[in-house]
């Protein structure tokens, strides 16, 4: 894996594939393992990226997907990116969400299963969701 150092932490990163760039972001407890690229390489560079907190990057104590997202639109500066398609699943598409809006280098953005807020889930889910935030901070702290 590639390290690149953001906003006081390191991002662990792999590259697959030749093209355009595609960054593709996991969602909450998850690494950048989820993703098959195969189909993708003959057509774009594929950067796959552990988030801060998740896989070979930086542990912290608390996520917030600002602070993510800051450090996805730092990634896509520090390598001098444009035209990136950035395709996100779960926390992923809301960092992705955050980090489209502050910028024009991402021409292209999928979110699949972002939420503005975790409210809006059904109560068992967002009970559950709240058992594993606070056993992945305990963990992270």
């Amino acid at each position: 894996m590639i390290e690149l150092s953001v906003n006081g932490i390191t991002l662990c990163y792999e590259v697959r594939g030749h093209g355009d760039p595609l960054i593709l972001l996991h969602g909450n407890g998850e690494d950048h393992r989820i993703f098959s690229t195969k189909l993708l390489e003959p057509h774009f560079s594929c950067y796959l990226i552990d988030t801060r907190g998740h896989g070979r990057s930086t542990r912290i104590a608390e996520l917030h997907y600002r602070e993510m997202a800051a450090d996805i639109l730092e990634f896509i500066r520090r390598l001098h990116l444009d035209h990136v398609t950035l395709a996100g699943f779960s926390d992923g598409g809301i960092i992705g969400l955050l980090a489209a809006s502050q910028t024009d280098r991402i021409s292209t953005l999928i979110a699949c299963g972002a939420n503005a807020k975790p409210d809006g889930l059904i109560l068992p889910f967002r009970m559950l969701n709240h058992v594993i935030y606070f056993g992945v901070s305990k963990k992270t702290g």
